[in-house]
């Protein structure tokens, strides 16, 4: 009658022949109850993440804001190891979710266009401190002819490198980490890439390579209790490369190092698509498991930001029912001169809104009596909330939760736990006008166009801008400095060429490869890196010293005409009240950026200078020319005078 069917047959003592028959709608309730075991798991594992990442949140919020306190060296040592520390415990809890997420088939890849030298730095800033602590030589190499732009999903491409890397630094005691990119075939509009990561640690028996991509297994019971790890790094690498339609292969010998690598295709992507509008971005923070975005129109409440109020002075409602949560985000906050207004719970929230006007709301998705879902759709059925800016705050990290928040009307979401400086970027970009997001510099004397010429030569000025935090006047420093250091670059490596100095040579081409990039030089830097390889793997240099040699003098023939530039008058600095708390906060940026030899540490530069008032001025100037010289141990020197000046200033001592 179709309800049963024959899966087997058996044959009796008797020698008869019977079908062994199972219900279809049996089946069919067997299935639905692995499913709904399924989902029930899903959810388990998400309600569990959000328990754990909860206290965490205010482990990281806490020690975000004692390191904005004064403090001693020992105490800041100890604060910025809990730190590290509770990002350490969130990637373990983020491997579980992933796992969890690609078990249960709900983990899906994004199809857009992306930077890949993006991804790439991102890994390098990552991996350069633990290999900087270890005394490992680290290498980043892309091959010139590998395009920049490609289609496919950043984040989790970013995810596979950033594992192999960390494992193999972890693995590591001596040598070298090295990451490299190479084009392995290309057709109309695609590119198959070649990622590897190869070390020189301790490396792995043929067993030890059989079991490594399964869930929850290490090499071994030894080296687990040595070197740690969940055991699942790698089997999610694994299953990500695979779905993006590779698969990670390994090559390795005991005290002889490993080599892994994977290959992938990629759809040509363009500059154009990369720089959308921040509508269409989608930008990952380090937990790696909740994808923030900028507003997307995937819902009808989201959209462009709309410029509406000026950043301080903003009143904001946070609906919040942790009061640890509540303490972390109104210091946050009140220190960049916001009203916080707290509600409890959804309900609560939305009988705030409605009796008080706020410029925008800060939702919690997990509360009692209302949860934030319901409360955001409560609010937005009156029509005078339509553009009332509401952003999810939330610990949950499963595939699926950015949707629903779009779907009950938010704008935007932010991840716990917090991340202070992401916090008020999103303000800014919901209520701000502009003015918070850098302050000038005092600006120098003459016009603009004095200090930088419209378009340089080899430099793409508005790359390299963007490097200095839209500083013109440091950017002139650093394009001066390169000049004055490497002007004769092309002669000294042609002299180490012709006495087979190979590895003063591939140095000189690491350094300009990495400088080059910093300064937007991209023919430069490709023509280095590529020099750079040559020489790595003991190949013939000719075919690419020519092409690195008309790069580098286009730059520097540029930059020849840039002079001395326009000298800033001394004149008397009319002083202002010092403000403590963001100088603080932005000399533990600093600090960090400098440590990761950074060039990004320029960014804040501008900011600084406006919260010291016009104080330490010499110090200050001081610092931005070490930075101008790409000398960044010496710029941490010149921070911590710096912060101890303030600390002086702060405790009543003059600055001089």
């Amino acid at each position: 009658d179709g309800r049963w069917i024959q899966s087997r047959e058996r044959r009796t003592e008797n020698g008869y022949i019977v079908g062994i028959r199972t219900d279809v709608t049996e089946l069919r309730r067997a299935k639905e109850a692995a499913d709904a075991a399924s989902e029930a798991k899903s959810a388990f594992v998400a309600n569990m993440s959000h328990e754990i990442r909860t206290p965490i949140s205010a482990v990281i919020g806490m020690t975000q804001l004692a390191l904005d306190t004064k403090l001693t060296a020992e105490q800041r040592d100890y604060l910025n190891k809990i730190t590290s520390a509770s990002h350490s415990l969130l990637r373990v809890i983020n491997d579980i979710l992933d796992f969890s997420k690609i078990e249960a088939g709900k983990l899906e890849l994004e199809t857009v266009s992306f930077d890949l030298d993006a991804v790439l730095e991102n890994l390098a800033s990552l991996v350069a401190v633990s290999t900087r602590e270890k005394g490992l030589q680290f290498t980043l190499n892309r091959a010139p002819e590998v395009p920049r732009y490609l289609v496919g999903d950043a984040l989790r491409l970013g995810q596979i490198l950033t594992n192999l890397a960390s494992n193999a630094v972890k693995f590591t005691k001596t040598g070298e980490v090295g990451v490299s990119v190479e084009m392995t075939g290309q057709e109309a509009g695609a590119v198959t890439l070649r990622f590897a990561v190869k070390d020189t640690g301790i490396g792995m028996t043929r067993e030890q390579i059989g079991g490594l991509f399964f869930a929850f297994a290490q090499a071994d019971i030894s080296t687990t209790r040595k070197y740690g790890g969940t055991g699942l790094g790698l089997a999610i690498s694994q299953q990500l490369a695979g779905m993006m339609g590779g698969q990670i292969q390994v090559e390795s010998r005991i005290g002889e190092g490993s080599f892994f690598s994977f290959s992938l295709r990629f759809d040509r992507g363009s500059e154009e698509d990369v720089r959308k509008p921040a509508e269409d971005e989608r930008v990952a923070t380090e937990t790696g498991a909740f994808e923030i975005s900028s507003p997307t129109a995937a819902s009808p409440w989201s959209g462009t930001p709309p410029t509406k109020t000026k950043l301080s002075g903003a009143t904001v409602l946070v609906a919040e029912d942790i009061p640890i949560n509540q303490q972390i985000v109104q210091a946050m906050l009140t220190r960049a001169g916001v009203s916080v207004t707290f509600a409890e719970n959804g309900r609560d929230a939305v009988a705030a809104v409605r009796e008080n006007p706020f410029d925008l709301v800060l939702m919690d998705i997990q509360m009692p009596e209302m949860d934030g879902y319901q409360a955001t759709r409560e609010i937005r059925k009156e029509a005078r909330f339509a553009e009332l800016p509401i952003i999810a705050m939330t610990a949950h990290a499963m595939a699926g939760d950015r949707e629903k928040c779009l779907e009950a009307g938010m704008n935007d979401h932010i991840p716990k736990p917090i991340d202070r400086q992401l916090l008020l970027q999103k303000l800014e970009a919901w209520i701000g006008d502009g003015e918070g997001k850098t302050a000038a510099l005092p600006p120098a004397p003459g016009p603009e166009s004095a200090l930088l010429p419209e378009s340089l030569p080899g430099i793409d000025l508005e790359t390299a801008l963007a490097t200095v935090g839209q500083n013109r006047r440091l950017l002139r420093k650093v394009l001066v400095e390169f000049y004055e250091d490497y002007r004769d670059a092309g002669d000294r490596m042609r002299q180490a060429l012709e006495k087979q100095d190979f590895e003063p040579a591939r140095r000189l081409a690491h350094t300009l490869n990495g400088l080059a990039g910093n300064l937007g030089a991209a023919p430069l830097s490709q023509a280095a890196a590529s020099l750079e390889t040559t020489l790595k793997n003991g190949e013939a240099a000719e075919g690419r010293l020519e092409p690195f040699l008309l790069a580098l003098g286009e730059v520097l023939q540029g930059l020849s005409l840039l002079g001395p530039g326009p000298e800033a008058k001394q004149e008397t600095v009319q002083l202002k009240e010092i403000d403590f708390q963001t100088v603080k906060s932005l000399i533990q940026e600093l600090s960090l950026q400098l440590k990761e030899h950074s060039f990004q540490a320029a960014t804040p530069l501008p900011r600084l200078c406006e919260a010291l008032g016009g104080h330490l001025q010499e110090l200050y100037e001081t610092l931005e020319s070490d930075l101008a010289a790409f000398k960044f141990e010496q710029a941490e020197e010149t921070l911590a005078d710096i912060s101890s000046g303030v600390s002086r200033i702060e405790g009543g001592d003059s600055d001089g």
